[in-house]
C-alpha cells in the first residue's frame, strides 16, 4: 500500500528520527472514536528492534497532568512537580488513566488552556500527551519486570537510562487483538506467518 494514498498524521515527534506509526487522521478525533478500535499503519521492518526512550514532561505537560489529577481525584493530596515526582507517583497515575479520560466530555470538563501547546486542534495535543504518558509508563513497567534495580543517579532516577526495547513484530502481535493493522510493506509476511 503506498503511504501517499493514505490520509495519515504522525503521532510521534516529527523532529525525532524514531519509529513511524501512522494513525488515520479521523481516528485522532477523540469525540468520534470513544473506545473504538483504530487502524494502525506500520511502515517499518518488523524484525527491527523498537526502542522507546523516556520523554520528560514539559512544564505545560506537568500542569496538564496535575489538572487531570485534580479533576479525577479532587481529594488526593498529590502534585507532580517534576519528572522525578512522576515516577514516584506512577502507580497513582496509572489508576487515573481510565477510559473516560479519552472522551470528549472529559476534555470539556478539564477546561485546560491547550493553546499553551500551539495552534493545532487541542484533541491532537491531548492524544500526543497521553501517548507520551503511556510510553513512559510502559518503560517503567518494563524496567520493573527486569531482574535489576531501576537506573539511579545518586538519590534520583536516571531518566536517560529509562528505555524500553522490543521487536516491532512482537508489538504488532500485542495490538492485533484490539486494532486493525495495515502494513505498508509486504516483505514481513513470511515472518508473521512463521511466528503465528
Amino acid at each position: 500500500m503506498n503511504k501517499k494514498n493514505i490520509e495519515t498524521a504522525t503521532v510521534d515527534n516529527p523532529n525525532e528520527n524514531e519509529h513511524l506509526i501512522l494513525f488515520h487522521k479521523h481516528t485522532l478525533d477523540i469525540s468520534d472514536t470513544d473506545g473504538e478500535p483504530r487502524n494502525i499503519v506500520y511502515d517499518e521492518k518488523l524484525e527491527q528492534l523498537h526502542t522507546i526512550e523516556f520523554k520528560e514532561l514539559t512544564s505545560n505537560e506537568l500542569k496538564l497532568i496535575n489538572k487531570i489529577i485534580k479533576l479525577k481525584e479532587p481529594s488526593a493530596d498529590i502534585i507532580i512537580l517534576d519528572n522525578q515526582d512522576f515516577i514516584h507517583q506512577i502507580d497513582f497515575i496509572k489508576n487515573i488513566l481510565k477510559e473516560d479520560i479519552y472522551t470528549y466530555s472529559f476534555l470539556k470538563r478539564l477546561d485546560f488552556d491547550f493553546s499553551l501547546f500551539g495552534e493545532f486542534d487541542y484533541k491532537i495535543y491531548f492524544e500526543i500527551f497521553l501517548n507520551k504518558i503511556k510510553d513512559n509508563i510502559k518503560i517503567y513497567d518494563y524496567l520493573v519486570e527486569k531482574p535489576a534495580p531501576l537506573p539511579m543517579k545518586g538519590n534520583s532516577f536516571d531518566l536517560k537510562h529509562f528505555t524500553y526495547e522490543k521487536l516491532y513484530i512482537d508489538i504488532l502481535f500485542e495490538r492485533m487483538s484490539e486494532h486493525k493493522i495495515i502494513l505498508l510493506d509486504a516483505t514481513p509476511l513470511k515472518s508473521i506467518v512463521e511466528k503465528n
